[in-house]
This record gives structure tokens, C-alpha cells and sequence, in this order.
């Protein structure tokens, strides 16, 4: 890695010098500082590819992540609406079902009021006609008093 930065940093500058590739103390192989700069060069060209993929893919990804967020929110905004309406429904209906309430209890009261009221016309009704009896009864004894004088 030493070698190759200086290489890189232009300290090493014989192209014909070779050195020895090793990997985990093992003879891999020999290369010129040529050879390690092309390798170099091939290795950031498939970084650089590799990331200007990855990054394309990030961005699609963002993308549809900005697409869904928008879709969330515009939904979002509409359930609140579709929420909104839907309580100020239920309040109307609300204030609908009391006043039905009130007047059902009211028309309860006068109903049972006239039911009072009905109850006592018929008791003075029942008490009247017995009085109309009774002095029916008185009359036709009196006629026939005077009948019989």
C-alpha cells in the first residue's frame, strides 16, 4: 500500500522497475509501476462506476420515496378533511337527534297532560251523568207523585 501511494504520488517514478505482488505472505505475482497505475486507474474507473450506480439507484429510490411521501401526505390532508366533514356531520346530526329529542319529550308532556286532562273530563262526565240519573230518577218520582195527588 506504501509502494503504491508512492507510485501514485509520482516518488516512485521508474516504469520499469518492477516489485512483487504478495497477499497474505503468498507470491501472487510481479508488476512495473505501469502496471500497478493502469490497475489503479481500472480499479477507479469500477469505483467510479459503481458509485455513480449506486447513486442513480439512491436517487430513484428517493424519488420514489418523495412520490410516496407526497401521495402519503395528499391522502393524509384529505382523510383529515374527509374527517372534518364527517364530525361536523356528526355535530349537525347531533343537534338534529336533541331537538327531536325535545320535542318528542315535549309532545310526551302535553300528551300526558291531555291524558290528565281527559281522565278528569271523564270522571266529571261519569259524576255528571250520575247526577243527571239521580235527578231523572227525582223528576220521574215527582211526576209520578203528582200523578198519584
Amino acid at each position: 500500500l506504501d509502494f503504491t501511494k508512492k507510485i501514485l504520488n509520482n516518488k516512485i517514478s521508474d516504469i520499469n522497475k518492477s516489485f512483487i505482488i504478495t497477499h497474505n505472505q503468498c507470491y501472487v505475482g510481479t508488476a512495473t509501476p505501469f502496471d500497478l497505475m493502469r490497475m489503479s486507474y481500472l480499479h477507479s474507473n469500477r469505483i467510479s462506476d459503481t458509485l455513480q450506480t449506486r447513486t442513480i439507484t439512491l436517487h430513484e429510490t428517493l424519488h420514489k420515496i418523495q412520490t410516496a411521501t407526497h401521495s402519503i401526505s395528499a391522502e393524509s390532508r384529505s382523510l383529515r378533511d374527509e374527517s372534518e366533514n364527517l364530525s361536523e356531520r356528526n355535530r349537525t346530526q347531533n343537534q338534529h337527534l336533541q331537538e327531536s329529542d325535545k320535542r318528542i319529550k315535549s309532545t310526551i308532556e302535553k300528551t300526558q297532560d291531555q291524558n290528565i286532562k281527559m281522565e278528569e273530563s271523564r270522571n266529571y262526565i261519569q259524576h255528571a251523568s250520575t247526577s243527571i240519573r239521580e235527578s231523572c230518577i227525582k223528576i220521574n218520582d215527582t211526576i209520578e207523585k203528582f200523578k198519584k195527588i
